[in-house]
């Protein structure tokens, strides 16, 4: 069996956020090892005309390959209602993009997004709290 590999899950909805922010962390719980969840930020949207987005970030761990995990996260979108057809009406219940694997970014401009700044740096703090 594969080691667990640590993941980085950026979270973000724009419709009924809490509701669908609390499902998708049911779905993650699981589906992946050791979840922790950062602190929440309401966020103004970008390059779409909605209303404010809820974001926030999850660490876990998977045994699965990267294709498999981006592939599981997908399946955690739709279960929370996300369709093409929605995010064409500006409706995004759930995006879930993969912004780590193993160690390796992915979603470069994500980084670089101050809410994604914030909320890496409130998950630093929190992890190393926890494992202290």
């Amino acid at each position: 069996m594969t080691e667990p590999r640590r993941i980085i899950i950026a979270m973000g909805s724009n419709h009924q956020q809490q509701s669908h922010i609390d499902m998708a962390r049911e779905f993650l719980r699981d589906a992946f090892l050791g979840v922790c969840f950062s602190d929440m930020l309401w966020t103004e949207p970008i390059g779409v005309a909605s209303d404010k987005f809820l974001n926030g970030l999850a660490v876990a761990f998977t045994p699965l390959d990267e294709a498999a995990t981006t592939a599981m996260l997908k399946d955690i979108e739709r279960l929370c209602g996300d369709s093409p057809a929605l995010r064409r009406c500006n409706i995004v219940n759930m995006d879930l993009d993969l912004l780590c694997f193993d160690g390796e970014r992915r979603h470069d401009g994500d980084w670089e997004r101050p809410y994604i700044k914030t909320l890496m740096k409130c998950l630093d703090t929190s992890l190393s709290l926890s494992h202290s």
